[in-house]
């Protein structure tokens, strides 16, 4: 295959994303009104207005959405040079905020490659003004392929009441569309706590069709932005105060089928000024196999409500 080939492919998956000929809601949502500028081999420079659709409840890009699509963009830049790949390692650092109606500029560039192993860049930033937005690096693997409801909690298993009550209604509202947006509500949907307690939260739930990816497997972005917004919530319970992320890395370990139980453990781990360190695992329920495993770093935010920015 030529390269004008790899990078037509390139350009018609991603219209084929935004569109929604393949993949499910979450990328459809993410990847509306992504416009490829330029396209090379190992690289690509997209530029996007930010809908209503992928802000949080204080019209900011939301940061789970942004993970997405640098996701998005990175991997089509990995498969102009080397098709069909699958994200094994992800780090993100969100630098500044843009806002609903702004235009961004997207740019992936891989960097580097080792035997099936292949090293993109992700630079996020604002058009007007070049400010970056968010940093990502990721690792991707090749692999041979076709291309191609209501929240619950256990009683009698919650500590700190205060602080877990006010998690339990977030979550509920953002389930239900009383904050937040798209994103966070479908992330959300089903979701459940099974335990909680002072810097600890476990939760579980069965993922559903809008969670999938193309293969019918759980869409790496979605399991970012569960992760995300489950360690916020667990940070929370631990500082009482409301979080920002601003450093997020996450490794994939195996992949999950919609209809398949999941478990999301998520621990913080320590404190320093305003920072919180938290861990996350995602594990089958039916066999305990890791899924993920992400390490974040959340910063409080003196506010009077709870809602957050960073529910990734």
């Amino acid at each position: 295959m030529d390269d004008s080939t790899d990078l037509e492919i390139t350009r018609r998956w991603m219209k084929e994303h935004a569109d929604g000929t393949i993949g499910h809601e979450i990328e459809a949502s993410i990847t509306k009104g992504v416009r490829v500028v330029k396209e090379l081999k190992g690289f690509l420079l997209c530029e996007l207005v930010i809908h209503n659709g992928l802000s949080d409840e204080n019209e900011n890009w939301h940061v789970g959405a942004i993970a997405t699509l640098v996701d998005i963009i990175g991997n089509l830049a990995a498969y102009s040079l080397t098709p069909y790949q699958v994200t094994v390692d992800f780090s993100i650092s969100y630098l500044s905020t843009a806002k609903v109606q702004e235009e961004v500029e997207v740019e992936a560039k891989v960097i580097g490659k080792k035997d099936n192993m292949t090293s993109v860049i992700v630079q996020v930033r604002k058009k007007e003004n070049a400010v970056m937005v968010a940093l990502g690096k990721l690792w991707f693997s090749e692999v041979k392929m076709k291309w191609v409801q209501g929240l619950e909690h256990t009683p009698g298993q919650m500590e700190e009441p205060s602080d877990l009550k006010v998690i339990l209604q977030w979550i509920k509202d953002i389930e239900d569309g009383t904050i937040s947006h798209e994103v966070e509500a479908s992330v959300t949907k089903g979701l459940r706590i099974a335990k909680a307690h002072k810097g600890f939260l476990l939760c579980d739930f069965i993922i559903h069709n809008g969670l999938s990816d193309e293969n019918g497997n759980w869409h790496v972005g979605a399991i970012a932005t569960s992760v995300d917004f489950i360690a916020s919530c667990a940070a929370y319970s631990f500082t009482s105060c409301h979080q920002v992320t601003v450093d997020f890395s996450i490794s994939y370990y195996s992949t999950a089928k919609v209809q398949e139980e999941v478990e999301v453990e998520a621990k913080a781990i320590g404190k320093k000024d305003d920072l919180t360190s938290v861990i996350v695992g995602v594990r089958k329920k039916e066999n305990g196999e890791l899924v993920a495993l992400g390490k974040l770093w959340t910063s409080a935010v003196r506010r009077n409500a709870i809602h957050q920015e960073s529910k990734l």
